[in-house]
């Protein structure tokens, strides 16, 4: 079905029609046969509808209030408003999480929030375009990234955020019932520095790599979860605990950071060692000969926040540089796949998936692990 729809801001003759679809959106998600669950969203509706999203103080919420806004989707032909969406800064859309970031950060995060659309009208591309003229909103108020939470039982929405470049963070039990799924994307256009990794640096790059490789999993996945602890302390009880002894003065080695040069934020990270070093295993399969051509790809992380931004692939891009510089012909690399969209990252950044005849150093026997190779520039 084809709309010719007006986004603009919420107004007075909106209020009664925006709340109405606000709570048949959310409802359609559950039926009563849930329980508990259903009494849940009951009860989240009630709390929206007597707060933010109550008639009398909407418009004072959004459409008055700093950095904030709620936007309608009209269908211009019978003036019916078919959807909305709103955005307030991170402190007030989620005090809680706000708090967990330094507050620097905060004034660049704001919080989608209220996202619903007509339950006659999905599928029409309505959300998508809610949504594209948000984050042009957001530029306008100096946002840098957008945060938004959801659930899972809301599949729409989850659908919507991962084609919007969305990236999923590590899933929120809110109650036995009810699993949150949390969603960033950076929106800013500013450039990042790749540089060398400084001892002032190290602190950040411990935290970022740690909330990287656990943000996989949750204590559901059990022997899993519980593997991907293992490893992150043994990573950061090894090479990563002195990561400038270990990667920037070791021979033929390096560390590549991404910063934002206006803040000073790490956002991302790789490691590049010799094989010998990075994966032993693998490199006793290869000849003397064949073990000083091969480097290592470690410890690669991006802040999930500035996730399909491009920071990967610049790191990378420079990764590549810096091997050929220091005389490698290709790359190794071992990523576990259950990191859904990190196997086709590197495929994608032409490296071929190659079977290991020893699969891992490591001991951990419940993660299937992929192995990458790639063929550097200057061998060709």
């Amino acid at each position: 079905m084809t709309l010719d729809l007006l986004v603009r801001d919420l107004g007075p003759a909106d209020i009664a029609t925006i709340r109405s679809l606000f709570r048949a959106g959310l409802m359609s998600c559950v039926r009563p046969e849930d329980g508990v669950l259903y009494d849940e969203f009951e009860a989240y509706v009630a709390r929206s509808l007597n707060s933010d999203f109550a008639a009398d103080t909407i418009l004072e919420c959004y459409t008055k209030a700093a950095r904030s806004a709620y936007l309608v989707a009209e269908d211009r032909s019978t003036r019916k408003v078919v959807g909305g969406v709103g955005m307030h800064p991170v402190e007030v859309g989620d005090p809680e999480f706000a708090m967990t970031l330094p507050e620097v950060e905060r004034s660049k995060v704001c919080e989608v929030r209220r996202m619903t659309v007509d339950i006659h009208w999905q599928r029409c591309g309505i959300a998508q375009l809610l949504m594209e003229a948000l984050e042009d909103r957001a530029r306008v108020h100096k946002y840098e990234i957008m945060r938004a939470v959801t659930s899972s039982q809301q599949q729409a929405a989850c659908r919507l955020y991962d084609r919007r470049g969305f990236t999923r963070s590590k899933l929120i039990a809110h109650s036995p019932e009810l699993t949150l799924v949390p969603f960033t994307k950076c929106i800013s256009t500013r450039p990042l520095l790749v540089r060398d990794c400084t001892a002032q640096d190290e602190e950040a790059l411990r935290a970022l790599l740690a909330a990287g490789i656990m943000g996989y999993v949750t204590p559901e996945d059990g022997q899993i979860f519980k593997e991907f602890g293992d490893y992150t302390k043994a990573a950061l009880a090894s090479d990563f605990s002195d990561i400038v002894g270990n990667y920037v003065k070791a021979p033929r080695s390096a560390y590549l950071i991404a910063e934002d040069p206006t803040t000073g934020r790490i956002v991302g990270g790789v490691g590049l060692h010799p094989v010998e070093v990075g994966d032993p295993g693998y490199a006793a399969n290869l000849s003397l000969e064949q073990r000083s051509q091969v480097c290592e790809l470690r410890r690669m992380t991006v802040d999930s926040m500035f996730r399909r931004r491009g920071v990967g692939s610049q790191l990378l891009q420079l990764f590549e540089a810096r091997a050929i510089q220091l005389g490698y012909r290709s790359i190794h690399l071992t990523t576990a796949s259950n990191q859904t969209t990190t196997p086709a990252f590197y495929a994608a950044c032409g490296f071929a998936l190659e079977k290991a005849t020893n699969p891992t150093v490591l001991p951990h026997q419940a993660i299937p692990l992929h192995h990458f190779v790639k063929r550097l520039a200057s061998a060709l």
